[in-house]
């Protein structure tokens, strides 16, 4: 093996990536908006990436022999990736956003605790760290090297392991709990967050591979910085999409209405006045128990219904169950109570099944000559293809398909 420090193609492929993702973590932490303590977490997480990346730099160049005192100092850093992650989707996934406390310092105890263990190696002669890395160098490229499994670097993995299973957990019920709340939950869901983790978790995997294969099988090196870039590359993309991750949760509107208002202008100012319909109104009756008893769960069901039905308050897509509850004048956890109990499904089938039964008329309609596109639009879809996924799950065709089979003389006008 070469010892002598200097730029090949792979060493100057780590460097421009260890760049990217110092540029990608400045980005994260100036970041503003309703995500700046979880991109504070990720911005931290890239920063080590990029540190872990530098390292396989330094091997691949050689650079240790310039810089030995620089040797092993990513080392405890092994113990940061699963917390830091965990913390931010910890932040991504909470409804308020969970404050960093004392209590949450012990996640990153492994971490204190290694670096006591490497704190005589940090202080050791040159020579010596010199000496033990050309020794572990052998053992990743030499074929004839004895070779044995690292229990450090297994601890390791099995750290990031349980750390990735609870963040895949906690997207897992975040994308339950979001169609509790809102009617369309595309940009809300962090679909892209758990492949993010599942992707990840792949790779842990492929790691894991990698420490139950010997030298003399394959290049452990060039294995090492495959899987390198490969992870960087995960990272850095889960930096560009938290970059341009819009709010999840939209707060409820604390404003308190004028008590001597009449209902009807309560209800036209929530919905608009086109949505307004003067034989709605009803007599004011404002519901703060959430211990719902069977009479006001069915009175709230009835005025769900009327209101839905009458009101067409689908069409609004940015329907939320805080902003119905508020039309109906109810607490939210009664509403979603009623929703899940008495209706038997979640707020976002709720109000996709109506969505999709005014598609359904509107696609059987002879005369008219709506796109997808413009039906998805006008029954309260943010997208066609939400769209499609809805009409799918409930109907077992496309509206495309629908479409043709119902009204089979009428030009679709869809591309």
């Amino acid at each position: 093996m070469n010892m002598e420090p200097g730029l090949n193609v792979i060493s100057v492929i780590l460097l421009l990536t260890v760049g990217q993702g110092l540029f990608l973590s400045y980005l994260l932490y100036f970041s503003k908006g309703s995500f700046r303590q979880a991109n504070l977490f990720l911005s931290l997480l890239v920063l080590v990436f990029s540190y872990m990346l530098f390292d396989a730099f330094m091997k691949v160049s050689m650079y240790y022999f310039e810089f030995p005192h620089l040797i092993g100092i990513h080392c405890a850093n092994n113990y940061l990736y699963g917390p830091l992650l965990y913390f931010y989707v910890r932040n991504m996934t909470q409804r308020p956003a969970a404050f960093f406390s004392l209590r949450d310092f012990w996640h990153f105890l492994p971490f204190v605790i290694s670096i006591i263990r490497y704190m005589p190696y940090y202080f050791s002669e040159e020579q010596q760290k010199i000496d033990e890395w050309v020794n572990n160098m052998a053992s990743l490229t030499d074929a004839g090297y004895e070779w044995s499994i690292s229990w450090s670097k297994i601890m390791h993995l099995i750290h990031i392991t349980g750390y990735l299973l609870f963040n895949i957990s906690l997207t897992s019920k975040h994308r339950v709990n979001i169609k509790n709340e809102y009617s369309n939950i595309e940009k809300r869901n962090l679909c892209w967050l758990q492949n993010v983790l599942w992707l990840l978790s792949a790779l842990l995997i492929v790691a894991l591979i990698r420490h139950t294969v010997p030298p003399s099988q394959v290049n452990l090196l060039l294995f090492d910085n495959i899987l390198n870039l490969s992870i960087a590359i995960v990272i850095y993309f889960l930096g560009f999409m938290a970059i341009h991750q819009p709010q999840i949760f939209t707060a409820p509107n604390r404003g308190t209405r004028d008590e001597s208002h009449s209902k009807n202008n309560n209800f036209e100012s929530d919905v608009g006045p086109e949505l307004f319909k003067p034989d709605l109104v009803r007599p004011k009756v404002k519901y703060q128990n959430t211990n719902v008893t069977d009479a006001l769960a069915e009175d709230i069901n009835r005025q769900l219904l009327v209101q839905m039905k009458s009101a067409k308050l689908y069409q609004q897509n940015d329907l939320s169950l805080t902003s119905l509850a508020e039309i109906l004048e109810v607490s939210p956890h009664a509403l979603s109570q009623v929703i899940n109990e008495s209706l038997n499904c979640n707020f976002y089938d709720f109000v996709n099944s109506y969505r999709i039964k005014e598609a359904l008329r509107l696609l059987e309609l002879p005369d008219k000559k709506l796109s997808i596109l413009d039906i998805a639009m006008e029954v309260g879809f943010n997208s066609k293809s939400s769209f499609y996924t809805a009409f799918k799950k409930n109907v077992g065709l496309t509206p495309s398909q629908y479409r043709k089979q119902k009204s089979p003389k009428v030009l679709a006008t869809e591309q």
